[in-house]
C-alpha cells in the first residue's frame, strides 16, 4: 500500500538582495555562526556529492547525518535528500528555495518531503523537532542577511 508523502516547510520574507542570502547559504563555514539546527555542512554542491550534517534536532544534542545533493541552481535553489534505513522505509527530500521579491527583498522558502511506510511513526516522534528547527533557520537567515545590508 502507498504512502502519501508528507512535508515540513517553513519561509521568511528577508529585507535583503538574493545574491546576498545565497551568499550566506551557501557559506557552509559560517553555519554555526548563525544557524542555530544546522551547525555543520559539509559539501561540496556537486550533483550526487555528499552533504555531511551535524543538525540539533534534540538540542543539545547534535545528530549527524549524510545526504547526497540532487538539484543546484546557483543563486536560487539547492536540493539534498536521503534515506533513514531502505528507501522504501523513509526517504526525504529537502529543497531551500529563493525568490527575488524586488526592490533587494528575497524569498527563502525550505521544505523536506517524506516518503516511505514509517514517515507517519517518524512525524510523531520527531517530526516538531524537525518544524522547530526549519523555523528557526528561517528567523535566522533573515536575521543574518538583513544585518549584512550595508
Amino acid at each position: 500500500m502507498a504512502r502519501e508523502p508528507r512535508a515540513i516547510s517553513s519561509e521568511a520574507e528577508i529585507d535583503a538582495p538574493i545574491d546576498l542570502v545565497w551568499s550566506i547559504l551557501r557559506d557552509f563555514d559560517s553555519y554555526p555562526d548563525w544557524n542555530p539546527f544546522t551547525i555543520s555542512v559539509k559539501t561540496t554542491l556537486e550533483l550526487g556529492s555528499p552533504v555531511d550534517m551535524q543538525v540539533k534536532l534534540r538540542p543539545p544534542k547534535a545528530m549527524h547525518q549524510v545526504e547526497y545533493v540532487s538539484s543546484v541552481v546557483e543563486g536560487e535553489r539547492v536540493c539534498w535528500g536521503g534515506n533513514v534505513g531502505p528507501r522504501w522505509f523513509i526517504n526525504a527530500d529537502r529543497c531551500q528555495v529563493l525568490t527575488d521579491l524586488g526592490a533587494d527583498r528575497t524569498r527563502y522558502f525550505t521544505t523536506d518531503v517524506f516518503h516511505g511506510i514509517a514517515v507517519g511513526v517518524m512525524f510523531l516522534v520527531v517530526g516538531r523537532h524537525v518544524q522547530r528547527g526549519f523555523d528557526d533557520v528561517a528567523r535566522a537567515l533573515k536575521e543574518r542577511a538583513e544585518s549584512l545590508v550595508p
